[in-house]
This record gives structure tokens, C-alpha cells and sequence, in this order.
């Protein structure tokens, strides 16, 4: 005898009429397809609208490549801003150390970060040294006279180094100078007046010179083969202070790295100087 299908009854009926508005008849069967089928309906829809819609973004790592690139970029661009923030810092504070005249060897160190001073270098002048010199003192007098014409035709200062400017002041990236490439030799001016701050070998910049002058105004020569000044010296404008060279981690090749500073902030030099 075979087995008949329980079937069931599904009705709405209004409460005060017993009137019926509805009803459906169904298996257990039926009601089984039904639901599976309602199922894999919401199933397709869910998958479609996280597989082709923004809302994929919100699932954890299944971001867009392009968003977490923007995102790695970001934390790195920041990180290397706060680098930047901080050294500047540091810099303007040794600076204004500087203007108030209680700068020390040790204070003006942190300029040039640690490793600083390079040990085992020889400052004792050699004989070629003592001849170029007296080379550089002899043309001293001529140099001084046509520098000090120049001045007074720029109504600024005069320009350290003849030469071609191969990188330009730009304070975003943290590039507080120019760079000028001139022949293998040349002599370095002092672009004003002034006193000698700083005059060293550095392990980032090589020899460096720092001259303070009227007005608040302190300039800065880098990367140098060779210095003729001492701390305390008192130059004249146009007076040769060093010659060009590619000295220091930082250099690239043969340039002077000039930088002028207007009290505790960089200025760009070529609003100062004819190059």
C-alpha cells in the first residue's frame, strides 16, 4: 500500500469574520525546494555585491591593491616627514645658537648628525699645501678688487664660485642651498664680510666653512677639497676661503653646496646673489 504525501496548510484568516484571505497548500517536499531555493537566491546576491561592488573594500584584506599601495605610500610619506621636521629642528636650533654667539665646537656638531668628526684625518699642511697658499694669497689682491665691483653692481653679495648651478634651492625637500659645478681647482670666495664659525672636516659634507655676517645673515660652503680659514678668522668679501672639491658622503662629484641662512631660517641664495 503505498504511502501518501502529508500535504500542509498555510492560511490567513481575518479575525473578526473568519473570512479566508489566503491560504497555500504544500508538501514537505515542496517546502524543503522552497527554502533551498530562497537560500541559494540570497547566497548569489551576497556574493555578487561583495565580488563586484565597493563593499569588497570592506572586507579585511581583500582591499584593492591600488588602495593599500596609496595607504603603504602614505605612512612612508609621513614617516620621511617627520624625519624631515626633525632634523630641521634640530638645525634651526643649532642656528639660533649660533646668531647669539654661544656657538661651540660641540653645539655646531650636531649640524653634520653623529659621525661627525672623522678620526685619523691629518690637518697638518703638506708642502704642496704651503705652496697653494702662497699661490692663493698672491692672487688674493686681484681676486678682492674685481669681487668687491661685482658687489656693488649686484647691491647683494657676491657670488662664491664661478659656475653652473646644477641644483636649486627647494626648502620642501629639504634642499636648503644651490649646487654650483665649476673647474676642478676653483677658488672659493667669501661672499660678504665676516667672522669664521666653523671650519672642519665633516664626515656627510667633507670641509666645510661657516662665515656669519651683517645682518643676521650666515652662509654656509660645502663639499670642499680644501679649507684656508680657521674658527675665528675675520675674511674679507670676495677674499678666497677654499677651493672646490667632492668631499663628504653626501657628494655627488665636484660642486661647491652653498647655503645662506637669513637669522634661524634658510633663504634662497639666488634671490641674494648674481651666479
Amino acid at each position: 500500500m503505498e504511502k501518501k504525501n502529508k500535504f500542509f496548510r498555510f492560511a490567513i484568516i481575518n479575525d473578526n469574520s473568519l473570512e479566508e484571505i489566503f491560504n497555500i497548500k504544500f508538501s514537505r517536499a515542496s517546502l524543503l525546494w522552497l527554502t533551498s531555493a530562497v537560500l541559494l537566491a540570497v547566497s548569489v546576491v551576497f556574493v555578487l555585491l561583495l565580488g563586484y561592488t565597493p563593499l569588497r573594500n570592506l572586507i579585511p584584506g581583500k582591499s584593492k591593491t591600488h588602495v593599500q599601495n596609496e595607504l603603504i605610500t602614505m605612512i612612508q610619506k609621513a614617516d620621511s616627514l617627520e624625519k624631515s621636521l626633525g632634523n630641521y629642528g634640530l638645525y634651526t636650533k643649532n642656528l639660533k645658537k649660533v646668531l647669539s654667539d654661544s656657538v661651540s665646537l660641540d653645539s655646531v656638531k650636531d649640524l653634520f648628525e653623529e659621525g661627525f668628526i672623522v678620526k685619523g684625518v691629518d690637518f697638518k699642511p703638506s708642502v704642496e699645501d704651503s705652496i697653494l697658499r702662497a699661490e692663493v694669497e698672491a692672487e688674493e689682491s686681484i681676486s678682492l678688487n674685481s669681487n668687491l665691483k661685482e658687489k656693488k653692481l649686484s647691491g647683494f653679495f657676491i657670488k662664491p664660485v664661478d659656475g653652473l648651478i646644477t641644483e636649486e634651492f627647494n626648502k620642501k625637500i629639504g634642499h636648503f642651498g644651490v649646487d654650483v659645478v665649476s673647474k676642478k681647482g676653483a677658488f672659493i670666495s667669501s661672499i660678504d664680510d665676516g667672522m669664521v664659525l666653523f671650519s672642519s672636516w665633516t664626515h656627510e659634507f667633507g670641509y666645510v666653512l661657516i662665515i656669519k655676517h651683517q645682518n643676521s645673515f650666515i652662509s654656509f660652503y660645502k663639499h670642499n677639497s680644501e679649507v684656508f680659514k680657521s674658527k675665528g678668522d675675520y675674511v674679507k668679501s670676495g677674499e678666497t676661503i677654499a677651493i672646490i672639491g667632492n668631499s663628504g658622503k653626501y657628494s655627488t662629484g665636484p660642486h661647491l653646496h652653498f647655503e645662506l641662512w637669513k637669522g634661524s631660517s634658510p633663504v634662497n641664495p639666488m634671490n641674494y646673489i648674481l651666479f
